[in-house]
């Protein structure tokens, strides 16, 4: 820990004076505190979780602090964005960087990226399968995930974006090299990336997003030659996923969505997840039979191949106040999520409302009720 903190210590030293010296640097900060408040209604009669064996909490507080900086000068730019999470009921402090990286202009159209940083490919508004780094926080659309350690090289052609990554591990046969090429025509955005995820697993994915001033359609779809999927046998074992890698039953997974405006500023949004590798009928029949020995399988939104989300929004003419409504659905399943929204956003202060009502007889909670409040400098 004291190795981290002198590291950290001289980083921010050398951020800070380079800001100091030098008056012609670009340099923009913003401090972020929130304040989370949870409340959760355990649900001790469902199977996967009876009588609260998981020993789940009524009441959960957590601070969370962005410290986020961006210095730029001419062609060189260096963000970094530490985040710091504190329980006062545990007194445990978690500290790391959600980004940290410098990011260089050889030239107007050749930039070097090294360091830790978000990937924000796709275009699906909750899922994103053809992003092989990262995924969405589905329960919390604005949430600010953890980057990845990368190395990213993007040269811009005249009509064309080709992006080629390199995330490090500790052995390189286990280290994720991706391929992106992105274009423009008219109205529409489409890419192509290709992925090694490592010990030979590999995917191919595209993904688009063709809008109008009122409407707006997306998808992303890949093929893949590996699963992350195990299915629960008649005996309520978990099949273990193949250990080799094959395109002779390759995978696929697609998400199709819409943004419509249907009145004055109220925003419709819907989004179809299609998996063809998850959980078969018979599979998740035995999942519920054997619960909650193999809870590792379990999730709170979809335990099927098919997944729905659609939510309708409000925001008043200043976009202070926006009111919500979100659901995710499992037909299969019938796992049902409703989640009703308020946000208010001031200059310095912003407050996030959210209840979440599960209907299912899968869920750890009967409803969760989450208070966000915010601050920023």
């Amino acid at each position: 820990m004291k190795i981290c903190t002198k590291h950290i210590g001289l980083f921010l030293h050398w951020f800070l004076s380079s800001t100091l010296l030098y008056p012609q640097n670009e340099f923009s900060y913003r401090i972020i505190n929130e304040n989370v408040f949870t409340y959760n209604l355990v649900s001790e009669d469902t199977p996967v979780n009876p009588e609260n064996i998981l020993d789940l909490s009524e009441l959960e507080t957590i601070n969370r602090f962005f410290p986020i900086g961006t210095l730029t000068k001419d062609r060189l730019k260096v963000q970094v964005e530490p985040r710091v999470f504190v329980n006062p009921i545990s007194e445990n402090i978690d500290f790391a960087f959600n980004e940290l990286y410098v990011r260089y202009g050889i030239s107007d159209a050749f930039y070097l990226t090294f360091g830790k940083e978000r990937i924000n490919w796709g275009t699906g508004t909750v899922w994103n399968p053809s992003n092989p780094f990262l995924q969405k926080d589905p329960f919390r659309l604005n949430n600010r995930l953890e980057g990845v350690s990368l190395t990213n090289l993007e040269y811009i052609f005249p009509r064309l974006t080709v992006n080629l990554l390199f995330s490090p591990s500790e052995k390189l046969n286990v280290s994720t090299f991706a391929l992106k090429a992105s274009s423009t025509i008219k109205s529409l955005d489409y890419s192509f990336n290709y992925a090694f995820l490592g010990d030979g697993r590999q995917q191919f994915a595209c993904d688009f997003s063709l809008g109008t001033d009122n409407f707006t359609f997306y998808g992303e779809g890949l093929i893949r030659n590996f699963s992350n999927t195990g299915l629960v046998d008649n005996s309520g074992s978990v099949t273990p996923i193949p250990p080799k890698n094959s395109w002779e039953n390759a995978r696929s997974e697609f998400v199709l969505g819409s943004w419509l405006n249907t009145f004055i500023r109220t925003i419709l949004i819907l989004e179809y997840r299609y998996r063809s590798d998850f959980n078969t009928q018979n599979s998740i029949a035995n999942f519920r039979s054997f619960l909650p020995l193999n809870l590792e399988l379990y999730d709170p939104i979809s335990m099927g191949q098919h997944s729905f989300f659609s939510q309708i929004g409000y925001t008043d003419a200043y976009s202070k106040y926006n009111v919500n409504a979100s659901f995710f659905y499992d037909p299969i399943t019938h796992q049902l999520l409703c989640s009703p929204g308020f946000i208010y956003s001031g200059e310095n202060i912003k407050l996030e409302i959210n209840p979440f009502i599960y209907s299912n007889s899968l869920s750890l909670y009967d409803i969760q009720g989450r208070v966000i409040l915010s601050f920023f400098l």
